[in-house]
């Protein structure tokens, strides 16, 4: 049970100081602020509970699944989701939208120009020369990716 309490607090600081430091300002690299907020939370809670070594991996096995689970969950939400505007525009839509009204906001720019920039200003490419390149962070994001594919025996994707 104090396990369970102790998961708990970390996430309530974790939310906690994800909220306040965004209203503060938002980070260039989110994903990675996430995590180490979460992580951070969790060794303070370790620190205020002062759980044992078994328990203290539990916590952190806890409280990371969730940090990337809310990390990626939380890039939906922060960035545009193609899927997610379209039910937003079908939602605020009472004769409902045709599809070229769609086709004509979900473009290129907004789709493909908006994610580069994106990538760029995260650290996981890099644009140089008239060209995008893997940066070292995209390149570690893109592996576990992969390696997730290859134990389910889905190939690389794409």
């Amino acid at each position: 049970m104090r396990l369970l309490i102790a998961g708990v607090l970390t996430l309530l600081v974790a939310f906690g100081a994800h909220v306040a430091l965004w209203k503060v300002c938002v980070p260039r690299r989110q994903t990675r602020t996430l995590f180490l907020i979460f992580m951070g939370a969790a060794s303070l809670v370790l620190l205020k509970e002062r759980l044992g070594w078994m328990e203290a991996v539990y916590l952190f096995f806890f409280v990371g699944s969730i940090a990337l689970a809310y990390a990626s969950f939380y890039t939906t939400i922060e960035g545009s989701s193609p899927s997610l505007d379209i039910l937003l525009m079908l939602d605020g839509s009472r004769a409902g939208v045709c599809r070229q009204e769609i086709l004509n906001i979900l473009n290129d720019d907004y789709l493909v120009l908006s994610r580069l920039d994106d990538l760029v200003s995260c650290g996981m490419a890099r644009y140089a020369g008239g060209r995008y390149r893997l940066a070292p962070a995209g390149a570690t994001f893109v592996s576990i990716f992969i390696l997730f594919r290859r134990l389910i025996l889905a190939g690389k994707g794409g």
